[in-house]
């Protein structure tokens, strides 16, 4: 995918935890090395490295624990590096506003040219029962035409997982970055990441539509909390960012048919100042310092049949922010269904309400419809994924009545060749009389190239809009434009 640190996109694949658990059986590395899909170029390193091989020899001293170059599943090593070049059509994505990079020798409204480098250390312990790995990344930023900017960004996934018996098993996740707002615009969608993970038409279908599948890597993408990782998100927390979330699911199969979950999640999302050298009268006021919440849930799924499942959701969350403390709770019902071998379809809807303890813009605190749906086709070398959903409140305890999210991911790769192309673009809106035309939508189009069993070359492209009534700006650009060029190394041999 796109530029930085082949190692932040990769690492956001991570921290969406499509390759955590993939690794762990002879299966799962073959069929993943088989189609890492666009992310195998743009996060080919780190996938094949994570598949590179099962942990065949005791390791006997501290010192093997930490053997960066050693292709072993378990213990500490080096997954990958990256050296990439980006350009973006200004410093700033809007003059005068509260994103963009700090400052560059033209102006905020300035093009700016990055050399970034990277690398991906991990550590792992596959078992038949139980799971465990953490995947840490390190990448400096540098302005090439800026030669003061300069940044060091991080980003850290963890996951760990253990079936009690057939029917209880427990999941948790942890997912945390550090990273300019400028790296993020060329970071794939989180659905992005989803339709790049090798599956078969069943697993996929199942993960999408149950949260439950034969294939883990899939698994933990679609049921992994996501920390605030994309631009069109994270924008109103200024030029840089500091986001962690963490989760645990506790899941029961009541029968073949029949299974509930409870989950329990917290979550944090901040301006972030250190690590940049910005100094604070150059980089940009955030409008929301910060944002904490926590949320409970209970689930349940039933398959009607082979092809049909139906289930329920209910869902309370407390956020807390400068603008706003409140609750929020939502209650609906879903259906999936699987058309044909190549295609699923789903729905949902429900209702939400808002109980505000305190609030500087009044939110609705009558019932809302909330609702959604979503479509999924996988045959051969294409995958698409695209969803639609409104839900109640915000992420960002601002105090809107409810938020409008779309996502849509296409991924093109054929079994045996060195080439993949992939697009993928994802949607925000809030709803509220206090934020007319407050829309943020980013786009992607990527391609790339295995050279050899350990080098590949990604080129891509990132376009992000910015909502201008939120930026309070009415003549700056509120839109963002990047290219970048990345090539990739992997000790281990690719498959």
């Amino acid at each position: 995918m796109l530029s930085e640190a082949w190692n932040q996109k990769c690492l956001l694949c991570v921290v969406n935890f499509q390759c955590m658990r993939v690794a762990f059986t002879d299966m799962a590395r073959k069929t993943l090395c088989e189609a890492v899909a666009p992310s195998r170029i743009a996060c080919a390193v780190l996938l094949v490295s994570c598949l590179g091989g099962r942990n065949v020899f005791a390791q006997v001293s501290v010192l093997e624990h930490f053997n960066p170059m050693s292709s072993k599943v378990a213990g500490v090593h080096l997954y990958g590096a990256t050296i990439s070049s980006s350009y973006f059509s200004s410093s700033y994505g809007a003059e005068g506003s509260a994103i963009g990079f700090g400052f560059s020798p033209g102006g905020y409204d300035a093009p700016i040219t990055m050399l970034q480098g990277s690398a991906v250390f991990g550590w792992s312990r596959p078992g038949q029962k139980s799971s465990f790995s953490a995947i840490y990344s390190p990448s400096y930023v540098r302005g090439l035409n800026s030669s003061a900017y300069r940044s060091l960004n991080h980003a850290l996934a963890v996951s760990a997982s253990r079936t009690l018996n057939q029917k209880w098993s427990v999941a948790m996740s942890l997912n945390t970055i550090i990273s300019d707002l400028g790296q993020l615009v060329i970071t794939p969608t989180s659905y992005a990441n989803v339709s790049a993970i090798s599956a078969t038409f069943d697993e996929f279908a199942a993960a999408v539509l149950t949260g439950h599948s034969a294939n883990p890597g899939l698994n933990q993408a679609v049921n992994s909390v996501p920390a605030i990782n994309s631009a069109e998100r994270a924008f109103l927390y200024g030029n840089r960012i500091f986001s962690t979330s963490a989760g645990m699911t506790v899941s029961y199969g009541y029968s073949s048919r029949s299974s509930f979950s409870v989950s329990l999640s917290g979550s944090r999302a901040q301006r972030f100042r250190t690590g940049s050298n910005a100094t604070e009268s150059l980089s940009p006021l955030a409008l929301i310092p910060n944002t904490s919440s926590g949320t409970a849930g209970l689930g349940w799924s039933y398959s009607l049949t082979p092809r049909t499942t139906v289930g329920m959701n209910v869902s309370s969350s407390r956020t807390f922010s400068r603008f706003q403390d409140a609750y929020s709770t939502q209650v609906g019902v879903s259906v999936g269904r699987t058309l044909s071998q190549q295609w699923f379809v789903n729905g949902m809807i429900g209702v939400g309400f808002i109980t505000p303890i305190r609030s500087t813009f009044q939110p609705a605190q009558k019932p809302q419809t909330v609702y959604g749906g979503g479509i999924g086709y996988k045959f051969y070398a294409q995958t698409l994924v695209a969803s639609y959903a409104r839900s109640i409140s915000d992420i960002y305890g601002l105090g809107a009545n409810a938020t409008d999210s779309s996502s849509t991911s296409w991924n093109w790769k054929r079994p045996g060749q060195s080439i993949s192309l992939s697009a993928s673009a994802a949607y925000s809106r809030m709803i509220t009389s206090a934020f007319a035309n407050s829309p943020s939508w980013i786009g992607h189009v990527s391609m790339g190239k295995s050279l050899n069993s350990h080098l590949a070359l990604s080129g891509g492209y990132s376009y992000t809009q910015f909502p201008r009534w939120l930026l309070a700006t009415t003549t700056g650009k509120v839109s963002q434009n990047g290219v970048s060029m990345s090539l990739s190394w992997s000790p281990s041999e690719r498959q």
